[in-house]
């Protein structure tokens, strides 16, 4: 909710800290063994080049759209996280739930190729290399956001359609992390209606094949009526057991999962008369309606 200006002085001041240590850094490694030199000079060279990136990168958060699209997707980030806490029962405080340094620096070090796709920086592949448990999804959820955000505002209508592919090589890990991105999606749908922000609803589609989903609504309505798929026993749409936002459970049940074949689309209810999605999860599990509709995220193997 802050200014840019506020925003833009706090991220200096990571920076400033990041020049601190990398100087720090070129004065230890005069110290190393000399066969070490070289190598410390590579690293070192690169640590600089992140600098400018990251300076570049606060730079353009002085574009108003830039800035709201970064804003909108911090905002995202928090309120998920919030929930997600929440519905764990380990929400502490608002003043808990911050970035890490490397996760925000890996955000801004993205958001300049997206802010200026024509820049030198767009022909960069970035490899986030973490330990497990580390933050790396959180880190890309980031960058997600803020591209769905930036999209949105650039274009309007024009910014509809799938923004994210992310893949996966298994099918359990695709699901695990499908279901981690389903709540940021959740919180951008919700922040685009408060928001009023251009474009249809902000969804994400699992795309991973027959044997966890059938390709077709109307199998899916066979299925939820009690019936095999013939191409493939293992195929299930009943998917989503509980609530990505809320956590409450979802049976695998008219009228909580509802197939409409004319319009392509298997919606789910959440079962909360509370929650925000009562009315329908923006989340498509279906080939055929990942085609007919586009969503703006999809998870494949």
């Amino acid at each position: 909710e802050s200014s840019s200006e506020a925003v833009i002085n706090g991220l200096n001041e990571l920076t400033e800290k990041y020049e601190q240590w990398i100087e720090k850094q070129v004065i230890a490694s005069k110290e190393l063994a000399k066969e070490h030199q070289n190598a410390a000079a590579v690293n070192l060279s690169k640590c600089k080049q992140t600098l400018i990136r990251l300076k570049k990168a606060i730079k353009e958060l002085k574009n108003p759209i830039v800035f709201r699209a970064f804003s909108l997707a911090n905002k995202a980030m928090f309120m998920q996280r919030k929930q997600m806490l929440k519905n764990t029962g380990k929400f502490e405080s608002d003043e808990k739930i911050k970035w890490y340094p490397f996760q925000l620096a890996f955000i801004l070090q993205e958001t300049y190729s997206f802010a200026k796709p024509d820049s030198e920086e767009r022909k960069n592949v970035d490899l986030l290399w973490f330990p497990t448990g580390g933050g790396k999804t959180e880190a890309y959820l980031g960058i997600a956001a803020f591209v769905i955000f930036l999209r949105r505002l650039l274009y309007g209508d024009d910014g509809n359609g799938v923004a994210i592919l992310m893949r996966y090589t298994l099918r359990l890990l695709s699901f695990q992390q499908f279901e981690r991105a389903a709540a940021l999606i959740c919180a951008c749908e919700l922040i685009r209606r408060k928001e009023k922000i251009g474009g249809d609803e902000i969804g994400i589609g699992l795309w991973a094949g027959m044997d966890l989903t059938p390709n077709y609504i109307e199998k899916a309505k066979k299925i939820l009526n009690g019936e095999k798929d013939e191409d493939s026993e293992s195929s299930n749409p009943a998917q989503i057991k509980k609530c990505p936002w809320c956590g409450a459970e979802i049976p695998a049940q008219e009228p909580y999962y509802s197939c409409d074949i004319e319009n392509h689309r298997m919606h789910i209810y959440c079962s909360n008369s509370s929650c925000e999605f009562k009315t329908g999860l923006p989340i498509f599990l279906i080939d055929e309606e990942i085609y007919h509709y586009k969503p703006t995220y999809i998870v494949a193997t």
